[in-house]
């Protein structure tokens, strides 16, 4: 199983991260790549929340000031796993 969290909203405030499934370098499979996205309503300085570590039980929503710039999952067979 794969869960990766996507956005986050409280009241008027909304930040979405950017998902899009890429063909593995086989062309067999695909590979999921995160991204930060959009924030509206919130500053790096007001946004209540840390940036969350990757390959915890749910893959972080990536947030722009972060200090990732993307990640990128692959099926090693047996589960999605973080591409280094």
């Amino acid at each position: 199983m794969f869960a990766i969290e996507t956005g986050r909203e409280q009241h008027k405030k909304r930040i979405q991260g950017l998902v899009q499934f890429i063909p593995s370098d086989d062309h067999k499979s695909f590979e999921i790549d995160v991204r930060p996205g959009i924030v509206r309503g919130w500053t790096k300085k007001t946004y209540p929340w840390p940036q969350d570590s990757p390959e915890g039980r749910l893959e972080p929503l990536l947030l722009p000031w972060g200090g990732i710039e993307s990640l990128r999952y692959a099926w090693d067979g047996a589960k999605f796993a973080q591409k280094p």
